[in-house]
């Protein structure tokens, strides 16, 4: 065990497989490969979008405005439209702070599944199947569990409060907080506002001083945070269909208000300095849990 200690900065720490460890409820059912559960997100990562075939070099042809008005109608052209309108996915994540302070260096020993490599995060990762999710475990006792739906999110780290009690802590499950922004995407055209929140059969929420509106999908939880220059954040979704169901849903919406003079579209990137906007706006819907934004 002192062998091991010393030389911990020249390995990576998979299953524990000392005397003195917890092996717990998973070490014998936990096979699920890395490939397995990094496929997650490999499925919801989309590559940009590029002018040619990227094994032929022939042309790419944009597909149409039919064809993504009707985006998951025809699978065959799917990945095209994904590209065209830089369709990308989030993973269901939830947060929680444990009050605990953690060794790192010990719970890679004690935890099946675990891998920690100080020298690249400072964060222990761990693989599970029941429910299929990878969790990030860090020094100040906050955890992160990504999986395949909000509600296996939660699940994850509730079951994972067993394996840290055996390690010897006392975690608190409590005050879970979801990611709110589910996919983004941008249409490859400039949108009239003003004239989707008069002709709208909606509720549209919109201040006159910021940049965008709030479109909900009735009878859900979902809404669009929707920009002027196309781009678009798919919020509250708790289920990879359901934000299959809601793309569907605006499309054609979108598609009914473009803007009648297209500017230039340089600014589609929507970049404010080294500090990509997209970003920040995603950490303020973040802080506002019901959507409502207090400006």
């Amino acid at each position: 065990m002192i062998a091991l200690r010393k030389n911990y900065r020249k390995r990576v720490f998979p299953l524990s497989a000392h005397k003195g460890s917890y092996m717990l409820d998973e070490y014998a059912t936990n096979k699920l490969s890395k490939e397995d559960v990094v496929s997650m997100g490999r499925a919801a990562a989309v590559a940009s979008w590029t002018e040619v075939q990227p094994t032929t070099g022939a042309p790419l042809t944009p597909p149409t405005d039919i064809e993504v008005v009707n985006i998951f109608r025809n699978l065959s052209v799917l990945p095209e439209i994904e590209r065209h309108i830089q369709l990308l996915y989030r993973p269901f994540t939830c947060f929680v702070s444990t009050k605990c302070v953690f060794n790192l260096y010990d719970l890679s020993f004690d935890i099946a599944n675990a891998t920690y490599e100080p020298h690249k995060q400072s964060a222990v990762f761990v693989q599970r199947v029941k429910p299929v999710c990878t969790l990030k475990i860090y020094t100040n006792g906050s955890i992160c569990c990504k999986g395949y739906s909000r509600e296996g999110t939660r699940v994850g780290l509730l079951k994972f409060e067993a394996v840290l009690k055996a390690a010897g802590y006392r975690p608190v499950m409590a005050s879970f907080r979801y990611n709110v922004v589910n996919a983004t995407f941008c249409v490859p055209f400039q949108l009239n506002l003003e004239w989707m929140i008069l002709s709208s059969d909606h509720s549209i929420v919109h201040d006159n001083g910021q940049p965008f509106v709030f479109h909900p999908m009735p009878k859900t939880t979902i809404k669009f945070a929707i920009f002027p220059t196309g781009f678009v954040y798919v919020l509250g979704c708790k289920l990879p269909n359901e934000t299959k169901y809601a793309i569907a849903f605006i499309m054609p919406i979108l598609y009914s208000f473009k803007a009648e003079s297209q500017e230039s579209q340089q600014d589609l990137q929507l970049s404010l300095g080294d500090i990509s906007s997209r970003l920040l706006w995603e950490r303020e819907f973040q802080k506002q849990e019901d959507f409502s934004m207090a400006w």
